[in-house]
């Protein structure tokens, strides 16, 4: 997840993850060289040392959070909290396939049809596209 604009990067699913596998994930988050500068993670095994170094091969710094802290990173577990209250308590899942379309399902949602998504995109370009937002200036010009 992407903090500043709350955006799910990606998203996968398995029944054990293991260093390997998170280590894809991640090769897969960030193709081309293109990633985020910081990548927060728990203290969990699957994070291991061939996620470590494929993340500093790629210029990106982890930032562990602390033991016992799921506050930490209140952010992704209110995801994952709305993932299971919204979506999966209400579906029966057939199989692994199953799951991982109903999270992707999820996810496109999250990202483009949450009701109050619009306020993610704060700048004043986006306001003016969508909104016909006018700023008046101190001379009293209104400015489109």
């Amino acid at each position: 997840m992407e903090l500043k604009t709350r955006r799910i990067v990606q998203v996968a699913v398995t029944q054990s993850p293991s260093d390997e596998w998170t280590t894809q994930q991640l090769r897969e988050a960030t193709p081309w060289g293109k990633g985020p500068k910081y990548l927060l993670n728990d203290r969990d095994s699957k994070y291991g040392i061939r996620f470590s170094s494929v993340a500093a091969g790629s210029g990106i710094a982890e930032l562990r959070t602390p033991y016992r802290a799921p506050q930490a990173n209140g952010v992704c577990v209110r995801f994952m909290g709305s993932l299971r209250r919204e979506c999966l308590d209400h579906t029966l899942i057939l199989h692994g396939k199953h799951l991982q379309r109903m999270v992707k399902e999820y996810t496109i949602y999250f990202n483009q049809d949450l009701p109050l998504s619009w306020l993610l995109h704060s700048s004043i370009e986006f306001l003016r596209y969508h909104f016909w937002v006018y700023e008046i200036t101190y001379s009293g010009e209104i400015v489109h």
